[in-house]
């Protein structure tokens, strides 16, 4: 890169400020599929406060009640179960959902509250990995995206009858990323000062579950300007399925062209014919 230049980078998600774990980083062109790269499902462990109410939902901030735990093991196991699948969920006022063009955390600022919409999420997977001694329970979380775990914490407590807040949240995974496989900012800091932080970047078609297709040498410079791809253009004629119906698009020298997907030609007459639409252009010429 060019001294004085700028690489643009950008993330998929935020994490809650006392939260750790997965945060994918896009840099360059892969910022153009960020969207996609947090598309996935996520995964959580967290630890649930029951007795506790706060302001925020977790325990960071201002505790507004406490009542006693009355509810058995049973009735517990019995509540967070009952989450499992699709949830409305309103999202919670310490949180940057807009409203009116202002983020809801700052109308919070102000000791202000307002209406807010439920909105569907999905949970995939819930299980309390452990029951702890102090009225707190972790507990695994496989979540879409737009999920607030502390408003699951917060939800539970008050199905409950004695409120909960979150106490702790590690996101262990985000779509293909998992926490395994992810570096630690300190790791990054130190590759950057030793000159070494290139080698930790991986491809953005290695990233994201999408398979790869090759379009013959004809075929590459229209592509890579963001033409459509004919299917008797690839190098194999075969494509995926019809579930996999986005690719992405190398051209025949191994350069990423973007990530395309398959659509009937709309040109075409008689009978339909499958083509290669881009959807995100990635390659040098874009």
């Amino acid at each position: 890169m060019a001294e004085g230049s700028k690489l643009k980078v950008g993330h998929t998600g935020t994490l809650d400020p006392a939260a750790e774990g997965v945060l994918p980083i896009c840099i360059g062109k892969a910022t153009k599929l960020a969207d996609y790269a947090g598309a996935g499902l996520k995964r959580y462990c967290a630890v649930l406060k029951l007795g506790l109410t706060s302001d925020t939902q977790d325990d960071t901030g201002t505790i507004l009640s406490e009542a006693p735990v009355t509810a058995t093991r049973e009735d517990i196991v019995k509540a967070v179960r009952s989450f499992k699948g699709e949830v409305a969920q309103i999202p919670p006022m310490y949180s940057a959902v807009k409203i009116k063009g202002e983020k809801l955390y700052e109308i919070a600022r102000r000791g202000e509250t307002v209406e807010r919409a439920p909105r569907n999420i999905l949970i995939k997977r819930i299980d309390i990995a452990e029951f702890r001694d102090d009225n707190s329970l972790s507990i695994d979380v496989t979540c879409s995206r737009g999920t607030y775990i502390r408003t699951l914490c917060h939800d539970i407590g008050e199905k409950l009858g004695c409120g909960g807040v979150m106490g702790s949240l590690v996101r262990v995974a985000s779509g293909v990323f998992s926490v395994e496989t992810s570096l630690k900012l300190d790791q990054l800091r130190e590759a950057a000062e030793k000159g070494n932080l290139s080698a930790l970047i991986r491809p953005i078609d290695t990233c994201l579950p999408f398979t790869s297709v090759v379009v013959n040498e004809q075929a590459t410079p229209s592509m890579l300007t963001g033409n459509k791809v004919k299917i008797e253009s690839l190098q194999s004629h075969e494509y995926p399925p019809k579930r996999e119906r986005r690719v992405f698009v190398h051209g025949y020298d191994g350069q990423l062209g973007g990530l395309f997907e398959y659509v009937y030609d709309p040109a075409h007459t008689g009978e339909r014919k499958l083509i290669l639409k881009p959807l995100v252009m990635l390659g040098a010429r874009n």
